[in-house]
């Protein structure tokens, strides 16, 4: 299959799969199943018809209004898919160009071979659902966390059980010094839903990417925050999720790790 054809495909799949986690994350907070019927209108409740639930285009198509009752389509619908779409281009985009740097794909490229591209598209479905919850509802749930966490460790103790100890030993840190400070803090500075988040990325983008990671995480957040400030959207104490810094860097790691290592003087 030729790189050109394999993007395209992921293209496609990242439109389905943003269509989905725009659905999962809307009824995961709500206790709704997602098997649980088709996708409905947020507003009067009624069903969507499949050809109103393409993604992105449906939206063009219906000019942001839904066809049963015209009120105004949610722009997360179209953001989320798009969103999807990009992680999952430039997650493909990296496989195929990976080659012996050492970064985080690469190594994971030598570790399962062909299974490293749905695996690490897998591990996004749920950071982006996570994302999501957080950003809006201040919510990490645990299905979310320990579902891709199972199978990442899985992966490693089948493929090379060597390869597991010191990334199982940097999540370990990770989740022992984000625990301290929501102890220090009383859950003010941090939740536990990041406690248990953070176990997830020092798996997948080892040493020393999660040190960079995590570095990334604090400057996003202490700039977002300062900027909220200013717009008045925040005030100082506020409590802001911090698993959106979280998902952020560790999307921006995974790609363009070995440039942030020479940024940072690491190499």
């Amino acid at each position: 299959m030729s790189d050109i054809l394999i993007l395209f495909t992921i293209t496609l799949f990242g439109l389905v799969f943003g269509s989905f986690i725009s659905a999962f994350s809307y009824r995961l907070v709500r206790g709704i199943s997602i098997f649980k019927g088709r996708s409905f209108c947020d507003k009067c409740k009624k069903p969507i018809k499949w050809f109103e639930n393409i993604p992105i285009f449906s939206f063009y198509f219906l000019k942001g209004r839904s066809a049963c009752c015209r009120e105004h389509i949610s722009i997360r619908y179209p953001v989320i898919e798009f969103a999807t779409m990009l992680i999952f281009i430039l997650t493909g985009y990296a496989f195929i160009t990976s080659g012996n740097s050492g970064n985080p794909i690469d190594l994971w490229h030598r570790l399962l071979g062909c299974l490293t591209l749905p695996h690490l598209l897998f591990i996004s479905v749920f950071l982006i659902t996570i994302f999501i919850t957080d950003l809006e509802k201040k919510l990490i749930l645990d299905i979310c966390i320990f579902i891709p966490l199972a199978m990442t460790l899985l992966l490693i103790i089948f493929f090379n059980p060597d390869y597991s100890y010191a990334n199982l030993f940097l999540a370990f840190a990770s989740a022992s010094f984000f625990l301290l400070i929501h102890l220090l803090t009383k859950g003010r500075g941090m939740g536990l839903g990041d406690v248990k988040l953070v176990l997830i990325p020092p798996l997948i983008l080892g040493w020393p990417y999660t040190i960079i990671w995590l570095f990334l995480s604090f400057i996003i957040g202490a700039v977002t925050g300062v900027v909220l400030i200013f717009l008045h959207k925040a005030k100082f104490g506020k409590q802001i999720p911090f698993g959106p810094f979280l998902i952020i860097s560790y999307f921006i790691v995974l790609f363009w790790g070995e440039k942030l290592l020479f940024l940072f003087n690491f190499k």
